[in-house]
């Protein structure tokens, strides 16, 4: 069963990190209140400038593929995930985060991963 957004926010004001819920199959963001405020340019004043809308594409080029195949592997053999990995802020600057989530399978049948990132300075 999926949690509403209302119920992810009562926890997300309880732990010290962001969460996150996203599709599996492509990284589309469902829900990420902290992580789209922490990664928000407050001088950015455009309208034109899209969402925050895939997790895939916080994940920085060159570390992508090496980093997805991890959690696939420890989603398979684990059933859970926690790794330390970088996210890149649109800037360009990266940030360390511990990464710990896992895969809950909706209503109709789509595999959606909640995460907690723990940011680390």
């Amino acid at each position: 069963m999926s949690m509403t957004a209302e119920e992810m926010q009562i926890i997300e004001d309880l732990v010290p990190g962001a969460i996150v819920k996203y599709r599996k199959e492509d990284g589309k963001i469902l829900y990420s209140k902290r992580l789209e405020n922490l990664f928000e340019d407050p001088q950015d004043i455009d309208d034109e400038v899209k969402p925050l809308d895939n997790f895939y594409s916080l994940i920085p080029d060159r570390e992508r593929e090496r980093v997805l195949d991890m959690m696939n592997s420890q989603l398979e053999f684990l059933h859970c995930i926690t790794l330390n990995m970088r996210l890149a802020e649109p800037e360009g600057r990266c940030c360390l985060c511990e990464y710990r989530g896992n895969i809950v399978k909706s209503e109709n049948d789509e595999e959606l991963m909640y995460a907690l990132l723990i940011f680390k300075e």
